[in-house]
């Protein structure tokens, strides 16, 4: 009885192939993750360290830093802010969104002229639409600020006032970004099968 001789594998086999094309499609995203998210983050993290001055030399603090930051008045007013913008911000960003989303989703004839309208600000220079609403808000002659007086109403300061300011600001990003979330949800929206 003869023995049958298996031929030796030359080469790569055709996972071993496939396994180094995913690498090689993955190692730019994973480069970019390391270098632009990774090591910026372990970088702040040890500079943080520091009692840093750019004219002189850096001097190791330890984690006494983080200990005034804890007893630092503007730090715990920017906490308040951040925690305003979000509790406002993204709820009513979303609601928005998914508004127009459904909207947008109706067969209605010339909708894809609204979807067009409705994503204009998204690609609007940011300093368009900040000069667009700087006028909105202003508080002497701002359209806004004129509908007010002419129901009987005091101008605002929307922009000058520290309690009105940051939901201000969250109106006009809502108001920018609402056409970007808007087709994804639309996306989402369109890609439920009809059943």
């Amino acid at each position: 009885m003869q023995k049958t001789v298996q031929p030796k594998a030359r080469g790569l086999t055709l996972a071993q192939k496939d396994a180094i094309t995913g690498y090689i499609f993955i190692a730019p995203a994973v480069f970019g993750l390391l270098v632009f998210m990774l090591y910026p983050i372990i970088a702040s993290f040890v500079i943080s360290t520091f009692d840093w001055n750019v004219l002189t030399s850096p001097k190791f603090n330890g984690i006494n830093n983080y200990f005034e930051l804890f007893t630092d008045r503007v730090f715990f007013i920017s906490l308040t802010n951040t925690l305003k913008w979000v509790v406002f911000y993204v709820p009513l960003s979303i609601l928005v969104s998914f508004i127009m989303a459904l909207a947008m989703d109706m067969p209605v004839r010339g909708i894809s002229f609204f979807r067009t309208v409705f994503y204009i600000p998204v690609v609007t220079p940011i300093i368009c639409v900040a000069l667009l609403f700087t006028w909105i808000y202003n508080k002497e002659f701002g359209i806004l600020n004129h509908i007010i007086y002419s129901l009987g109403g005091k101008p605002v300061g929307w922009l000058t006032e520290s309690n009105l300011a940051i939901f201000s600001i969250a109106l006009m990003s809502i108001w920018k970004w609402a056409g970007y979330n808007m087709l994804i949800m639309l996306a989402g929206l369109q890609g439920i099968p009809d059943t």
